[in-house]
């Protein structure tokens, strides 16, 4: 009889110790499972927020300028300006032609910041921002995005270029120029004065070809520092212009290396 009442207590605990087995193997699995969710739910998120940047060249002989950033279902326009022109929208698309993207809407023609609506849009399918002028049928200008500097590596901020500017077309300018990864610094920098004189970086000494119009610059200032748009790959370019938009003359020159 003992045996008997023995045997079946250790049948009993053993029976329990399969239990709690099963149990902690089940615990386990549903934390893994958990955690396995959580993950994918950040990964999830870090896509849908990823933000992209780029900034507007000139197309057709057409003057356009400024950046673009589109962050969640917003495109952004800043420091825009562009060419007038009737009828002018703004479109995502694959490359330059507005066949391959969407018409989000029309713009502008004045308004420096302006935000548009990318709902049901996915971006990633896209490379470029226009800016089409669907009377005329014709390109305006285009900005090709990248991811933001701060979750992609296009922009080499370990690298610098330096130059020296050289007048042009009769012109005095002259001073240093430094482009590093975030930013263009001019010192002991002079320029004859001029309406609408502003910064370029340059691929081939021209403000086209993928020209990026920086901005406006000081005609007083011998110190100056122009921020340049995320994802900027300064290995790409090889001057530094001082350009008169309105006269359409570039003021001078630095060779960058």
């Amino acid at each position: 009889m003992k045996k008997s009442k023995l045997f079946g207590t250790l049948l009993a605990v053993g029976a329990a110790g399969i239990l709690l087995a099963a149990c902690g193997s089940n615990s386990a699995q549903s934390s893994s499972s958990s955690k396995s969710s959580e993950a994918t739910s950040s990964m999830t998120k870090t896509i849908n927020t990823a933000r992209f940047t780029g900034s507007f060249q000139g197309d057709n002989k057409m003057k356009v300028a400024g950046h673009v950033s589109i962050k969640g279902d917003k495109l952004t326009l800043t420091d825009f300006s562009t060419s007038a022109g009737p009828d002018l929208h703004v479109y995502l698309a694959k490359g330059t032609d507005p066949k391959s993207g969407v018409d989000l809407a029309p713009i502008s023609l004045t308004k420096k910041t302006q935000t548009f609506s990318l709902k049901g849009t996915n971006v990633k399918k896209y490379s470029d921002v226009l800016i089409f002028c669907n009377k005329a049928h014709a390109l305006f200008g285009h900005a090709t995005y990248n991811a933001d500097a701060n979750m992609a590596t296009t922009t080499d901020t370990a690298a610098s270029l330096t130059g020296s500017f050289k007048g042009q077309n009769g012109k005095q300018v002259s001073g240093d120029v430094t482009v590093n990864g975030n930013e263009i610094d001019l010192s002991n920098f002079k320029t004859v004065a001029g309406p609408d004189l502003h910064i370029y970086l340059s691929k081939d000494g021209s403000v086209d070809n993928g020209a990026i119009n920086l901005g406006k610059i000081s005609l007083t200032d011998a110190n100056q520092k122009i921020k340049l748009p995320a994802g900027t790959n300064i290995k790409d370019f090889k001057q530094v212009l001082i350009h008169c938009d309105e006269a359409h003359v570039t003021f001078g020159a630095a060779d960058v290396k």
